[in-house]
């Protein structure tokens, strides 16, 4: 067995457990879910008759690992953006009405994790949007030249960004969270960003026993899009 066939190996099944348990079932709860809630709308009070529905309330909390990826900066960035709803909500608006009816009040002051967003989120030059930039020429682009991306555009810049050299010699970056410094590594950012599901995955999935697996690689095949059938660095 030669190395690179471990390699490959190793690439297949990780997309094939993603897959399995991943976006694949998720969209396809999703998908059933919205299908199930379509009901004609009914009587004079204008309620939903016969629908049955289902609510996901679905807060991750914030995480924080020896080792961070991809998948801690989209639950990371989801709690900032629902720790800015809470502030704007409960902080924010409550004080403007304080002050709007002249009540005696102390003001509270809380973090504002406005400039972190930012850093996240912004067009152009946001650490989303330069992932996206690199996922466009993926055929050309490394998980190492997205970081020094970041760097070039965020380091020694901006408040909530954090690059020494132990970080850069090992591509990684620190975003300052509300919560705390969080160090992620830029590994395997751009291929989970993607989100492809190679054929191969798809066709072993089809020829599954399992009923429930083939309705899932059905769906997948019609809503998910495909990636080359080679791992990353080979041959397609």
């Amino acid at each position: 067995i030669k190395s690179g066939e471990l390699d490959q190996d190793a690439f297949f099944r990780g997309e094939f457990a993603h897959a399995q348990s991943g976006g694949i079932r998720f969209s396809a709860i999703g998908a059933g879910a919205a299908d199930t809630g379509k009901t004609k709308k009914g009587g004079a009070d204008g309620m939903w008759k016969g629908t049955r529905s289902i609510g996901i309330l679905d807060i991750f909390g914030f995480e924080i690992f020896d080792k961070n990826s991809f998948e801690q900066l989209c639950i990371n960035y989801a709690n900032e953006r629902l720790q800015q709803q809470f502030n704007g909500f409960v902080f924010t608006l409550e004080q403007e009405e304080y002050e709007r009816e002249h009540i005696l009040w102390s003001f509270i002051d809380f973090p504002d994790n406005k400039e972190t967003l930012q850093l996240i989120e912004q067009k152009r030059t946001g650490v989303l949007a330069l992932l996206d930039e690199q996922c466009i020429i993926i055929s050309r682009a490394t998980d190492k030249g997205f970081a020094n991306m970041l760097y070039e555009a965020h380091g020694g810049k901006h408040p909530r960004f954090k690059a020494g050299a132990v970080e850069k010699r090992d591509a990684k970056f620190v975003i300052v969270h509300y919560a705390g410094e969080v160090c992620y590594s830029s590994h395997g950012f751009l291929e989970k960003n993607v989100d492809r599901i190679s054929p191969l995955v798809l066709d072993l999935l089809q020829c599954s026993s399992h009923p429930l697996v083939r309705h899932l690689a059905l769906f997948a095949s019609n809503n998910v899009k495909s990636s080359p059938s080679a791992a990353p660095g080979t041959a397609a």
